[in-house]
C-alpha cells in the first residue's frame, strides 16, 4: 500500500478503552482505516477527549427545527472519521454524529464540510435528516457516507434535484432535508430470509440491512428519491474473510420473499470483507452463503465459472443436478441471465417485438432489455427468442451492459481492431465488428483458435456464464 500520512489520535473510545489513530488510503474508490489500538509516541499528540468532542461545531444551533422535532444541537463527536481531502493530499478529521432523532446540526454539518470533500455522518439511531440547503451550498463533488455500524451509505449528491424535491412536497428548498435510512433487519424478519436460504440450501451471513433514500419536511411528508440509472454503493462491513465465489449480495423482496442476485465488488483487508452492494434503488441487502454444484459440471472447462454463478444467482441448472454446460443457448435465455447480471427488476411493461407474446416466460426480460438497449430485433420487426444465440450476438449483448454499467467501451474498440486481425475468419463478423473487438480488449470473448474467433458458432450455456463471469469483474459488479 506505500507509505500515508498520519494523524495524532483524534479520538478515545471510552467503552473500548481504545485510542483510534487515522491512517487512510483510498481502494477502490473507498476510504479504508488502520487504527492502532495504543499510544505509540512517534504519532501520538494528547487530546483532551471531553473538550475535544464537545468543541467540533457540532453545539452550534441555526435556529432551524429538523424532522422529528429537535433544533439540531445533538450532533456528537468524532468516530472514526479521519478522511483524505481528494486533490490537496491533506488529512483532517472530518466525521459527525446525528442526534437518536435523526437531528442533525446545520452549522455543524457546513463546518464539516468545508473541511475537506469527504464527510461521514454516524448513525445514533436508524436514520438522519441532512439539512438539503446545506448540501445544495456545499455543492455535489463531496462524498458523503452514512454509517449505522456495519452498513455504509453513499449518499448519491449528483443524482439529487433539490429544487424539483421541494416542489414536489410544496416547500421551500430551506425546508427540505434528505433522509438516509440505514435500519438492520429485525431477528424476525432475518429468521424469515434464513428459512428461504435454508430452501435454496443456504444461510445468511451476518444481518441484512434496509437502505432508503427520502425527500423530508419538518411536518413528516417524505417523498422517495429516484436516483435513475446511477449504481448506488452501500457497504456491508464483516469481520472475516468472505469466500468470494460461494457468497453473493441478495436483494430481499418482502413481498414475495425471494432473494435475487446484486452487484457486490468484495474488499479483504485484515482479516475482514467489505462488501459494496451497488444498484439502482433502495431496499433491503444482505449476504448469502451457497455451495452449488452441479454433476455434469464436474472437470469442465467452465466448472469454476459456472459454480461460483450458480452461487451468485445469476445462472440456474436445467435441473437441480444438471447444467448441461455444452447445451446451446436461446437469445431469450441470455437476455434473461444479463439483465440478472445487471441487478435490473424487471419493468413489466410490454415489447415492442411482434413475435414476442405477454404470455410467453421471456416476455418482460425481453422487454426491460430493450428498454436498456442490451438488444436488438430484426428489420422485420421480430426479435426471434427462441433462435439460439451466436457468439457475435452474446459479445455485442455483453459490450452494451458494460456501458450501461459504465465502463467506456468506446476506448477498447481501437485496441480491439489489432487483436481482431489476427484472426482469418473475422471477415465473417456480419455487424457486430466493433463490438467484437472491445469484447477481445476487455478480455470478455476469447478465439476459438489462435487464429478464428467463429462469430457465427453458436454459444454453448459454459461460454455464457464464462462471458457473464468476466462481465460481472470487469464491471466491478463481483
Amino acid at each position: 500500500m506505500g507509505v500515508v500520512k498520519a494523524t495524532y489520535a483524534d479520538y478515545f473510545d471510552e467503552a473500548k478503552q481504545q485510542y483510534k489513530y487515522e491512517f487512510q488510503t483510498v481502494v477502490d474508490s473507498a476510504y479504508r482505516y488502520v487504527k492502532l489500538y495504543s499510544v505509540v509516541d512517534s504519532v501520538y499528540k494528547t487530546v483532551d477527549n471531553e473538550a475535544y468532542n464537545s468543541g467540533n461545531g457540532n453545539d452550534s444551533d441555526n435556529g432551524s427545527t429538523t424532522p422529528g422535532g429537535s433544533t439540531g444541537g445533538t450532533g456528537g463527536g468524532n468516530d472514526n472519521g479521519g478522511v483524505t481531502n481528494p486533490g490537496d493530499g491533506s488529512t483532517a478529521v472530518n466525521s459527525i454524529k446525528a442526534g437518536s432523532d435523526g437531528s442533525l446540526d446545520a452549522q455543524a454539518l457546513k463546518d464539516a464540510l468545508a473541511k475537506g470533500d469527504t464527510l461521514e455522518i454516524v448513525l445514533n439511531g436508524d436514520m438522519v435528516n441532512i439539512p438539503a440547503w446545506v448540501l445544495k451550498d456545499s455543492g455535489d463533488n463531496k462524498q458523503i457516507t452514512v454509517r449505522n455500524g456495519s452498513a455504509v451509505y453513499y449518499v448519491p449528491l449528483a443524482t439529487i434535484n433539490y429544487d424539483s424535491l421541494a416542489s414536489s412536497l410544496s416547500i421551500g428548498a430551506s425546508d427540505l432535508y434528505i433522509r438516509v435510512t440505514v435500519k438492520f433487519v429485525s431477528e424476525s424478519m432475518r429468521s424469515t430470509m434464513q428459512t428461504e436460504a435454508a430452501a435454496m440450501g443456504g444461510k445468511i451471513i451476518g444481518t441484512p440491512a434496509d437502505f432508503n433514500l427520502e425527500a423530508a419536511t419538518t411536518a413528516g411528508k417524505t417523498s422517495m428519491i429516484n436516483t435513475g440509472n446511477v449504481y448506488v454503493p452501500r457497504s456491508l462491513n464483516f469481520d472475516t474473510v468472505l469466500n468470494q465465489a460461494k457468497t453473493t449480495a441478495f436483494l430481499y423482496n418482502e413481498t414475495t420473499k425471494t432473494m435475487t442476485f446484486v452487484p457486490a465488488f468484495y474488499t479483504f483487508s485484515d482479516g475482514k470483507t467489505d462488501v459494496m452492494v451497488k444498484r439502482q434503488g433502495n431496499s433491503i441487502y444482505g449476504v448469502l452463503e451457497l455451495n452449488k454444484t452441479f454433476s455434469d459440471i464436474k472437470g469442465h472447462w467452465a466448472e469454476s465459472n459456472i459454480m461460483m454463478l450458480a452461487n451468485k444467482l445469476v445462472v440456474d441448472g436445467v435441473t437441480n443436478t444438471t447444467f448441461q454446460p455444452d447445451r446451446s443457448v436461446t437469445r431469450a435465455e441470455f437476455a434473461a441471465m444479463l439483465v440478472r447480471s445487471l441487478g435490473i427488476q424487471n419493468t413489466g411493461g410490454s415489447s415492442t417485438f411482434k413475435d414476442v407474446a405477454s404470455n410467453q416466460w421471456y416476455a418482460d426480460v425481453v422487454a426491460t432489455a430493450a428498454k436498456l438497449k442490451l438488444v436488438d430485433g430484426y428489420e422485420d420487426g421480430t426479435f426471434r427468442p427462441n433462435n439460439q444465440i451466436t457468439r457475435e450476438e452474446l459479445s455485442a449483448m455483453v459490450v452494451r451492459a458494460l456501458s450501461y454499467a459504465g465502463v467506456n467501451t468506446s476506448t477498447e474498440i481501437t485496441k480491439g481492431q489489432a487483436m481482431l486481425s489476427k484472426f482469418k475468419d473475422s471477415h465473417t463478423i456480419i455487424w457486430a465488428k466493433d463490438e467484437i473487438a472491445a469484447a477481445l480488449s476487455l478480455g470478455i470473448i476469447d478465439g476459438m483458435t489462435s487464429t478464428t474467433i467463429e462469430p457465427l458458432q453458436q454459444a454453448t450455456r459454459a461460454q455464457s456464464a464464462t462471458m457473464l463471469k468476466r462481465f460481472l469483474t470487469a464491471a466491478k459488479f463481483i
